[in-house]
């Protein structure tokens, strides 16, 4: 991989995440698109919102990095798993207890 670690140091976050993102080829692995567009979005809000220093974002990840999720569309096929406090009310057309 042709990577100049001086030239890596001077990119911003989401400059180094679709650099690393392009050279390594992440996003052409089957299905995993929606985590690396996902991890960009988190990198771009960062860097605009917070810092643009790597070891500010790896602090940063670390300490959220179970509250990270991507977000899927409502009419997408899926398995809703949520509490029975939490669904009442709400309908679904199967339920699993």
């Amino acid at each position: 991989y042709l990577l100049n670690p001086f030239r890596l140091q001077q990119l911003g976050l989401y400059e180094l995440g679709e650099k690393l993102v392009h050279t390594f080829r992440l996003n052409e692995i089957h299905g995993q698109s929606p985590y690396i567009y996902r991890l960009l979005d988190i990198l771009l809000d960062f860097s605009t919102k917070q810092s643009n220093h790597l070891s500010e974002f790896m602090d940063y990840w670390e300490r959220k990095k179970e509250n990270l999720c991507i977000t899927t569309p409502k009419d997408a096929p899926a398995v809703i798993v949520t509490s029975v406090h939490k669904s009442k009310g709400l309908e679904y057309p199967v339920v699993i207890v």
